[in-house]
């Protein structure tokens, strides 16, 4: 299929390229692919073909666009995502003390996430081990597609996983995306129904809370992060988890509680 269209004018890099319909589609192409002497009002001519040879190669290994990881791979990815949520929940806290009470809601939040998908890993890992005749990459397919690890909200839900008693009302905060949208709106300036919504709007008493629902997730998880593929906790994995706990408790304990608004 031969396609004919219009150099309209160049902007830096690119050259504004358009169709020659009755409604003229606009295109920015790269100028250097462009030939040698093209000028504003040149007609460029596009012949479009189907790469029958490159298409069944590409289905042929589309399987494995996403490579297995191996088990020490696998456990080396649940604790680097323990060890950045111990790293975001560090900053949340560190971030209250200084009154930036809307980013250490946000960070608390981001915290809670990445706990979620050390949640998910973990599951996978369990799911492998007992499956053995099954394909793991079908599970590690589903464990890195846009639904699972790479979801904000889906994380949230897979940190509410086991969770400690008052999580009905978060699980539905999580649901109809009320959680997400607060993070959104503590880091965004937006404007909705004629009003502007600010970050300023988020309390100390929000960020305060929402750090106790991740410290309270920590202690929940124990030594996910540490257990290894298999799962198997021992004395070493818990020793190093605690070190852990240590640190977030000496820096969430030591933080200012909000008093209750007066009503």
């Amino acid at each position: 299929m031969n396609i004919k269209l219009v150099i309209g004018r160049f902007e830096g890099k690119y050259a504004i390229l358009e169709s020659q319909d009755k409604n003229p589609l606009i295109f920015n192409f790269p100028r250097h692919l462009l030939p040698e002497g093209v000028k504003e009002g040149t007609v460029i001519r596009f012949n479009i073909d189907i790469d029958d040879k490159e298409t069944k190669r590409r289905r042929k290994n589309k399987g494995s666009l996403i490579m297995i990881p191996s088990k020490k791979t696998l456990s080396r990815l649940k604790e680097e995502v323990y060890i950045n949520a111990v790293r975001l929940f560090c900053d949340a806290c560190n971030l209250y003390k200084v009154h930036a009470y809307p980013s250490s809601y946000a960070f608390a939040i981001l915290s809670f996430e990445e706990l979620g998908k050390l949640e998910m890993i973990d599951h996978i890992c369990d799911d492998i081990i007992i499956n053995p005749d099954s394909n793991p990459q079908e599970f590690l397919d589903h464990l890195f597609s846009r639904e699972m690890l790479f979801s904000h909200v889906n994380k949230q839900v897979w940190a509410s996983i086991s969770f400690p008693k008052g999580i009905t009302k978060r699980t539905k905060k999580i649901a109809n995306r009320e959680l997400e949208k607060n993070k959104q709106d503590a880091i965004y300036v937006g404007y909705t129904n004629r009003r502007i919504r600010s970050p300023k709007r988020i309390s100390a008493i929000k960020a305060y809370i929402e750090l106790t629902v991740t410290f309270d997730k920590f202690k929940d998880i124990s030594d996910l992060g540490f257990n290894g593929f298999e799962c198997w906790s021992d004395a070493q994995s818990r020793a190093k988890a605690k070190r852990y706990l240590k640190k977030i408790e000496d820096l969430f304990t030591k933080l200012n509680k909000p008093g209750k608004k007066k009503t």
